[in-house]
């Protein structure tokens, strides 16, 4: 049994040499694919479909060059075709039921065994631990609490921890920013959007945010606080230092990406959730250290539904430099910073949205929302943002000034996407909540081309 000192909740693991976890990491590779290969009908029929046996796996290039991956649509036409939990379910016991984060459909539901629900609250611990998260804390949770498992990994953490834990969840945000002012919390953890929401709103009601006691939030969900820009706007706003974390709901713990005290990019505990950059057109092929690429996982020890070689559709790059902190674990130095899926392609030029989110969030006089809108209006894609200002802003002015400004305003935000994204944009400015507000994941490209919601 393990014991938790100053600065690791698992010094053995998490400061272990690269080579030595590198060999677990295969043995426990090893099990879980024969693990799955002879207990779940969906791998050994994806296995045998694609020529695939698990001894042909005697080291990590083999697992990258080999396995074959599953996407999400593999998991959704699973469970309809096998109710409710997929031919990919380990038929154990069912403890906890969650789901995905989807706003259209029947969300894709996960099943979690108790064995497994202690398990992430064990690696949700380590996680936020190297954080600098303590028993003396007090953890605001303003993530929804629903099917969604974001928020609830976040309470497991806390309460492993031995924190004070006020799962509040989201939504209401005047209450939040009351309560906050009474219980002060230490840290929160949200969306960076609902951060910066949350911190907007408790100006208007005359509430300095940087006055409410935080020092720390751990921000997921949504790519955003390993963003340059966006973590100092939520930094300043709230005087807090941010921390980067997550991956994806399917692949819950989803802690196992996660920034530590330094703040130099998410570790990858690899050795839970094992983690591979490849190629975004050949999942088989992998991308050495430094190369971006596309991000796959692989749940080491989920028994009721393991993910093996899940394609998440996030974009991001490793270094294998070693951290100020000790912990030998891979690193996101730039955190995850953009959904392949999310990708729009303007006039040929591939375009995040995270990316022109961090060109607006370069700006000091704009607000919380924005939103971006994709037309054809010929042959030509255009693209057009509407951007809410700062609350404030133009108080006290007259039509003529308000006017300048709002020019100048949309010449800044104009110019930094052409500087961040080489495209041409042309740029509205609104009031204070015009835009529909992001409490959980923000969705704001409009792309008129298809007519569908990004």
């Amino acid at each position: 049994m393990h014991t938790h000192d100053k600065k690791y909740w698992n010094k053995e693991q998490e400061t272990m040499r690269p080579e030595d976890r590198e060999k677990k990491i295969l043995k426990q590779m090893k099990h879980q694919l024969d693990y799955v290969y002879n207990n779940i009908p969906f791998y050994r029929k994806l296995y045998d479909s694609k020529g695939f046996k698990p001894e042909m796996v005697k080291s990590l290039k083999d697992f990258t060059e080999k396995v074959p991956i599953i996407k999400k649509s593999m998991l959704r036409e699973s469970q309809a075709h096998y109710p409710p939990y997929g031919d990919y379910w380990g038929n154990t016991d069912v403890y906890r039921i969650h789901g995905s984060s989807g706003t259209t459909g029947t969300p894709t539901l996960y099943s979690i065994s108790k064995k497994d629900w202690d398990y992430i609250a064990e690696v949700q611990a380590m996680c936020y631990y190297s954080t600098g998260i303590r028993a003396h804390d007090t953890v605001q949770v303003s993530m929804l609490l629903s099917l969604f498992m974001g928020g609830w990994g976040a309470i497991l953490a806390g309460e492993r921890i031995g924190a004070r834990t006020f799962p509040i969840g989201a939504g209401n945000t005047e209450q939040q920013v009351t309560l906050m002012k009474i219980l002060k919390p230490t840290v929160l953890t949200c969306t960076p959007t609902y951060a910066i929401h949350m911190g907007m709103v408790a100006q208007e009601m005359g509430i300095d945010p940087r006055s409410l006691g935080l020092k720390k939030g751990i921000f997921l969900g949504e790519p955003g606080a390993g963003i340059p820009s966006i973590k100092r706007k939520i930094e300043d706003l709230w005087d807090i230092k941010s921390y980067d974390c997550g991956s994806t709901s399917e692949m819950t713990p989803w802690a196992t990406n996660c920034e530590c005290e330094e703040q130099a990019g998410m570790h990858c505990y690899t050795d839970e959730i094992y983690t591979e950059i490849v190629d975004v057109n050949d999942p088989y092929k992998g991308m050495a250290y430094g190369e971006e690429g596309a991000l796959i996982y692989t749940s080491l020890y989920r028994e009721s539904q393991p993910m093996i070689r899940f394609w998440s559709g996030d974009k991001s790059v490793l270094t294998d430099e070693q951290c100020n902190c000790g912990r030998t674990y891979p690193r996101m130095p730039r955190g995850i910073f953009g959904r392949l899926d999310d990708m729009l392609i303007i006039r040929g030029v591939n375009t995040f949205p995270s990316a022109i989110e961090e060109a607006i969030r370069q700006c000091k006089d704009v607000g919380a929302e924005f939103q971006i809108i994709v037309t054809r209006p010929k042959d030509m894609d255009v693209v057009a943002l509407q951007v809410e200002h700062r609350d404030g802003l133009f108080e006290g002015r007259s039509g003529n000034e308000i006017e300048r400004m709002k020019q100048s305003l949309m010449r800044e935000i104009a110019h930094n996407v052409k500087a961040n994204c080489g495209i041409n944009i042309s740029v509205e400015i609104v009031g204070p909540h015009t835009l529909p507000v992001a409490q959980v994941k923000a969705k704001r490209v409009v792309d008129k081309r298809s007519g569908v919601w990004s």
